[in-house]
């Protein structure tokens, strides 16, 4: 006859099975993990890269051309990433979470656990030998821990390309703006305005030690404001050429229209009338080269002078001034 204890019953079969139902939830859910992963890193990583360029403001020191071409490409590489996505997704079975788990663990005990008795059944001896082999693994399936989720990606991602992605997001995080983000609206907002009128946009961004965000002008209401000394002013202006203008009075330089401008356009002359006077002292000197070279030099010297121009000239001219006479 075969006694059972309080201890005994502790591990039987059910018991168990019922110790490892949240180790195989968790195993459950890193298999799902690592599956999705698997299929949408390329997604993943594509929308961390162009959230890194729109929060550093890239695209707008750029002119529209590339950053419709950039557009197209991105467009092109996220339906590449969701069919590469849609290829590779699966679902994960929950007899893959239960096989993981049991592989964990030294003599597979959840398999025990679940097998039944094939011979020996109306044998009490071998019956005894049967549940005392179950209770064993019982003892050993409670204490199974969740198996973690494998999210290396090296053998699929050879070129490390999701952690560039990372990087730039990072950087981008640190030293860049969510709210520049905003600035996208402008990029289709230019192509309306041109049948509405001129439309214009502004940021000021403070220097970075202030800890102050940039600032979107357009929605701010009018009055004055106050910035930090070193703010940086960006504006972009929609419309025809010539539509819209500019004028500040905050950097400290002058306009376009004063006396800066005057100076610039007097030393203009200057330079001018330097180059003219330069002009006329060369064709001076070449004519005193040309009387000096017939009177010195042989033919050859002579030759080359005159295949110059300057004696040719001089030549003509007296011989111009003698017919007068």
């Amino acid at each position: 006859m075969t006694f059972f204890t309080a201890k005994d019953d502790d591990h039987s079969p059910e018991q168990g099975l019922k110790s490892i139902r949240w180790p195989l939830r968790l195993t459950w859910a890193g298999i799902w993990a690592e599956v999705l992963v698997q299929a949408f890193w390329p997604l993943i990583a594509l929308v961390l890269a162009v959230l890194a360029v729109l929060m550093l403001g890239l695209h707008d020191s750029v002119p529209m051309s590339v950053v419709t071409g950039a557009v197209v490409a991105v467009t092109l590489a996220a339906v590449g990433a969701l069919v590469y996505a849609l290829r590779h997704l699966r679902i994960p079975r929950r007899i893959e979470a239960l096989t993981r788990l049991d592989a964990s663990l030294p003599g597979r005990p959840i398999q025990a656990l679940m097998d039944v008795q094939a011979i020996g059944t109306g044998d009490d001896a071998s019956a005894a030998v049967w549940q005392a082999h179950q209770r064993r693994m019982a003892a050993r399936a409670a204490a199974a821990q969740a198996v973690p989720a494998d999210l290396r990606m090296a053998r699929r991602d050879p070129f490390a390309l999701r952690y560039v992605a990372l990087l730039a997001f990072v950087t981008a995080l640190v030293f860049g703006s969510v709210l520049r983000i905003g600035s996208v609206a402008g990029l289709t907002a230019g192509g309306g305005a041109l049948a509405s009128g001129p439309v214009w946009e502004g940021w000021a961004e403070p220097p970075r030690y202030t800890g102050k965000p940039t600032l979107y002008l357009s929605d701010l209401a009018e009055g004055p404001l106050n910035l930090p000394a070193g703010t940086l002013i960006t504006l972009r202006m929609y419309g025809e050429v010539g539509a819209l203008s500019v004028t500040e009075t905050v950097s400290g330089q002058p306009a376009p229209g004063g006396a800066a401008a005057r100076s610039r356009r007097a030393l203009a002359q200057r330079a001018r009338r330097v180059r003219h006077l330069s002009a006329d002292r060369a064709g001076a000197a070449r004519g005193a080269v040309c009387r000096v070279r017939r009177g010195q030099v042989t033919a050859p010297g002579l030759a080359r002078a005159r295949r110059r121009g300057g004696c040719r000239r001089a030549g003509a001219d007296r011989r111009a001034g003698a017919r007068g006479a």
